[in-house]
């Protein structure tokens, strides 16, 4: 009785089907990973959420809510072991990217690695493109300065009159 669906609790016989044996397997696991009805774990050691949903939806009161089949179930069990998205959970990007970084932690570091090394190769490109062009202000300022000196010595020379200025 402690593993009965809701629809067998009630005598309905025309309502059980598949889903009345996930609603069971539900219940066992459940059982089995200490997870009261609230759907926590009363030890210490939580259980992870997408683990915990699995639960839930093969455990649901409502029929139509269960996986359509035990196959459905142990597909999404087998998902959450090999930290796949689960399809009791509904997608989100952030959900299946952090299953991805799960899956592939060396690809990503190495992807983030060369994506710093190119963020900082593009910063220290900047920089210095930074810096050459105001060196290059500057080179300019100083020969602007220097024609003009260059230009007030020559006109000085040709006078025959030092004090004459041109």
């Amino acid at each position: 009785p402690a593993f009965m669906s809701p629809e067998q609790a009630r005598g309905d016989a025309q309502d059980i089907d598949i889903r009345t044996d996930v609603f069971a397997l539900g219940v066992v696991l459940r059982d089995l990973l200490a997870i009261d009805d609230a759907g926590k774990a009363p030890s210490d050691r939580a259980l992870p959420i997408d683990l915990r949903t699995i639960i839930a939806k093969a455990a649901a009161e409502d029929r139509d809510e269960r996986y359509p089949s035990v196959n459905d179930l142990a597909r999404d069990i087998r998902r959450f072991r090999d930290h796949q998205p689960i399809e009791a959970r509904p997608p989100s990007v952030w959900y299946h990217l952090r299953l991805f970084v799960r899956r592939n932690r060396a690809m990503v570091a190495a992807a983030l690695l060369a994506l710093t090394l190119l963020l900082a190769a593009v910063a220290g490109t900047t920089f210095g493109l930074m810096r050459a062009r105001a060196a290059e202000m500057q080179a300019r300022e100083e020969t602007r300065r220097f024609q003009s000196v260059s230009e007030f010595l020559a006109k000085m020379f040709r006078s025959p009159d030092p004090g004459e200025r041109g």
